[in-house]
């Protein structure tokens, strides 16, 4: 799998493997854009890790950061349905955090779902971003709160960002705008590692 997965990069097989998985998320694949035929085929990459998980590290965090520097991470791609894709991201023991990446006719969109231990929902779940451009197939931005196709973002403008860097990582990231609070996390994709058990809530 990971070596059709390289292969993937050529690009008339790229369009012959997206367009089908169009069909129930953009109408017609006829008339699917080229930003559609983007974003889905970024969906197909990740979605092609289903059931995978892969331990990270985090290679950036701000001064004094205790909540994922040095700490066990993994990353489970949990569930792929056709528009939604669920990642819990583990902590050492902590359960309570999941990625929730959706797609609609127009872009994607990034949610953080936290969950206290007894699966109940923590006061700030939900927050995350939409895509405003089409990104690459390897890389797409979740800005919250801006307007389509805008590019810049002012200061303070929390910016989320996945992407497969190279064929052996995926980085998770995060910077808000004019300051120095970022993180990055980098999971190996050459490796699976035993499924953690289920986020809380699940």
């Amino acid at each position: 799998m990971y070596e059709m997965r390289r292969g993937r990069a050529v690009g008339s097989l790229l369009v012959a493997l997206i367009l089908p998985g169009l069909a129930g998320c953009a109408g017609d694949i006829h008339t699917a854009t080229t930003d559609q035929i983007t974003q889905a085929a970024f969906w197909q990459e990740l979605a092609a890790h289903c059931g995978s998980s892969y331990a990270g590290r985090a290679t950036l965090a701000p001064a004094g950061d205790t909540v994922v520097e040095g700490r066990n991470l993994v990353m489970h791609v949990m569930e792929c349905a056709e528009n939604e894709i669920r990642i819990p991201f583990h902590v050492d023991d902590n359960r309570s955090r999941t990625w929730v990446i959706t797609r609609s006719d127009s872009s994607l969109a990034l949610a953080h779902d936290h969950r206290h231990e007894d699966g109940t929902p923590e006061s700030d779940s939900g927050y995350g971003g939409e895509t405003v451009v089409p990104g690459t197939t390897r890389s797409q931005a979740f800005p919250a709160d801006r307007p389509a196709g805008e590019l810049e973002h002012p200061d303070g403008t929390n910016v989320w960002t996945m992407e497969f860097e190279r064929d052996d990582r995926f980085v998770y990231s995060f910077h808000r705008t004019g300051t120095d609070r970022r993180y990055r996390i980098e999971f190996d994709l050459t490796e699976t590692v035993a499924t953690p058990p289920p986020p809380w809530g699940r």
